[in-house]
């Protein structure tokens, strides 16, 4: 691309951030979120009690009686409340039985200020359970984490057993397959900071267990998130690891990779992030985001390595997104959603194919999508993605392929779509269809064709911290010849406890 062409798409988006907040989803970080906004929350509740207490406390103590002989009428200068003036008679003289009453509402108000602060500290130290070591600094840390243990069995072998992408090429053999792990456990901390003029500052860790490339299928340490952020009600800037704006959204699955290489495209990369929030009405929201990305992501998969070594072109990728939320927010599962939310996303960027021998070869990145999550009732709704792009395998899309065998950037499109159904608060199911189709014309042989699967689940909240479910899914996977396509049933169970 030329840089002219960097320079409008820039401008472009730089031009439309006049949105509002956007209601991104991942499979644990809505949760996350939502438990560092009642962090926030709380804190700023015990600081409104500790104010409280304090006028309470001067209040009362300058209703207390003097030592004898040293109790005065107030001066006409000095500003009491009126009801000071009433412990006190006509001629001046204090009222006995009017200054008991008093300080008796006096101690009472105190007493409930006292009762509210102590509620405000043990709600707050259920979350902060550890300080930084510049405490100066004044950073709260919320530390989270869950122990999760899984079961699978496939018909067929699928690549990734512990995180189901794709289902491995049919060589008439039986490749049933078992899957017992814990990988998707993962361990968390939420920073809470100080304030900034109207901004809280803020952050994220988090990290599962799947080893730095989950392609190895091996146990180890996965970061995940890693950013610190400044937000209010109208802006947020982050820096750091965070997950894709481009269509945002996620299939309800068991499955840890939640689609990603069968419909489901988005990641994570490291980015400069910045949102615009704006509610022209009570009822509506809008919301532009905009980052500047990092081209390259090598700690998932790519299904062709024979493409040469994939790299950036020392430029940044560009994402945006544009949302509008209609309808009042209401709460299901502890998340509050609108009634019709609707995202149009894109993303434009490079990469560069250096190989062993000749010069290299340089791919245009660019994809565009669409998302939508819509609430037919309070407890039934609708949600999915489409998406159309090229060279968008660090995307988790093409079926996790950038190149072809001759080198030239992969077209795809895809999608997914689900019906979710509270049968209960704590019970819930999702039923849905995802798929990713590289186009045929793009590939050579050997290379995935098609991927697409069917679930649906059932999953119990048994307590807020423990959580029960099983998955029946379908997975089809066709591939270009010579090799053959392949199919299998699923059966995923997991258990997770939640701290």
């Amino acid at each position: 691309m030329r840089l002219s062409f960097w320079i409008v798409a820039l401008g472009a988006v730089l031009a439309s951030l006049t949105g509002t907040r956007a209601q991104a989803e991942d499979p644990v970080f809505a949760e996350i979120l939502r438990r560092l906004d009642r962090l926030e929350q709380e804190n700023r509740q015990l600081r409104t009690n500790s104010d409280r207490l304090e006028d309470l406390v001067h209040g009362t103590l300058r209703r207390l009686p003097s030592p004898e002989g040293s109790r005065q009428p107030p001066s006409a200068g000095h500003l009491y409340a009126a009801s000071d003036y009433s412990v006190y008679g006509s001629a001046g003289q204090p009222d006995p039985a009017a200054e008991i009453q008093q300080l008796g509402v006096g101690m009472q108000q105190l007493q409930t200020g006292l009762a509210q602060l102590g509620l405000g500290v043990e709600a707050l130290s259920e979350n902060l359970t550890v300080t930084t070591a510049h405490k100066e600094f004044g950073f709260k840390v919320a530390v989270f984490g869950s122990l999760t243990a899984e079961m699978l069995f496939a018909e067929s072998r699928p690549v990734i057993p512990s995180a189901m992408t794709l289902i491995s090429p049919d060589f008439g053999n039986d490749t049933s397959t078992v899957e017992l792990h814990a990988k998707s456990s993962y361990l968390g901390a939420a920073l809470v900071g100080p304030r900034v003029g109207t901004f809280q500052v803020g952050g994220l860790l988090l990290a599962y267990f799947y080893g730095e490339v989950v392609e190895n299928d091996l146990p180890g340490f996965f970061l995940a998130r890693a950013y610190g952020e400044l937000k209010n009600d109208d802006w947020r800037f982050s820096v750091g690891l965070d997950g894709d704006i481009v269509v945002p959204l996620y299939p309800t699955t068991l499955n840890w990779a939640i689609g990603n290489g069968a419909g489901n495209m988005g990641y994570q990369r490291a980015q400069f992030r910045v949102e615009r929030y704006f509610h022209p009405r009570p009822e509506q929201q809008w919301t532009v985001q905009f980052g500047l990305t990092d081209p390259t992501v090598t700690n998932f998969a790519d299904f062709n390595l024979a493409a040469g070594l994939q790299e950036d072109n020392g430029w940044p990728n560009v994402e945006g997104r544009i949302a509008w939320g209609w309808g009042p927010l209401r709460e299901l599962a502890g998340e509050k959603r609108r009634t019709v939310e609707l995202g149009v996303s894109g993303v434009l960027g490079e990469l560069r194919r250096t190989n062993p021998v000749g010069p290299p070869g340089i791919d245009d990145v660019w994809a565009y999508g669409v998302d939508a999550h819509v609430r037919l009732t309070d407890r039934i709704g609708l949600k999915g993605e489409y998406f159309n792009g090229q060279t968008i395998g660090t995307y988790n899309a093409a079926i996790v392929q950038n190149f072809n065998d001759a080198r030239d950037g992969i077209r795809a499109a895809g999608g997914w779509g689900e019906v979710y159904v509270y049968w209960t608060p704590r019970l819930h199911s999702h039923f849905g269809y995802s798929v990713d189709d590289p186009f045929d014309t793009d590939l050579t042989p050997g290379l995935p064709s098609r991927n697409e699967f069917l679930f649906a689940n059932l999953i119990w909240d048994a307590t807020k911290s423990i959580e029960v479910g099983f998955e029946l899914s379908r997975w089809e996977t066709d591939y270009m010849a010579p090799l053959r396509g392949n199919d299998a049933m699923v059966y995923h169970s997991r258990v997770r406890i939640k701290f």
